[in-house]
């Protein structure tokens, strides 16, 4: 199906002047356009390639090895991207490794500062404890001396 109403295809013809013109009959009753191309390095060519276009027989032509390798390119480039992306990420994950290792070490010795301060104050109570418990075992010790002295004197002089 043509994009533009047309009885007959779309022609190419070369002007005497160098350029060339798309001729499109619209009707069978002979109702024209002329579609010019004055440019003298690529006129033939946009004319061929306007008149297939409005026949609709516009061919793609590719060249596979070029695609290839601009498909490699781009893959290569990408890929070279997504490698410095990578280091980036990687160089950034290290640094918060690192931040954090040192967060919990001071956060660590910050633990270990009050467990010590905390073991002092349990080891001083114990020692004062220790000496209360030792003067009590010293009162306990001069009172049953007391007894063994008194009890024979309180016993005789209850015999008496």
């Amino acid at each position: 199906m043509a994009i533009v109403q047309q009885a007959v295809p779309a022609t190419v013809a070369k002007q005497s002047d160098g350029t060339y013109v798309v001729r499109i009959q619209h009707t069978a009753g002979g109702d024209i356009s002329l579609i010019h191309f004055p440019n003298h390095f690529f006129a033939q060519e946009l004319a061929e390639a306007y008149a297939a276009f409005l026949n609709g027989e516009t061919t793609v032509k590719v060249d596979a090895s070029e695609v290839a390798q601009k498909v490699k390119e781009a893959l290569d480039e990408a890929k070279d991207e997504a490698n410095t992306e990578l280091r980036k990420i990687l160089t950034e994950a290290k640094a918060e490794a690192v931040k954090l290792v040192n967060d919990a070490e001071n956060e660590a010795e910050k633990i270990v500062g009050v467990a010590e301060a905390e073991a002092k104050k349990i080891k001083s109570k114990a020692e004062q404890l220790l000496k209360v418990a030792n003067a009590a075992q010293t009162a306990v010790n001069v009172v049953e001396k007391v007894e063994e002295t008194v009890s024979p004197a309180v016993e005789t002089e209850t015999k008496s």
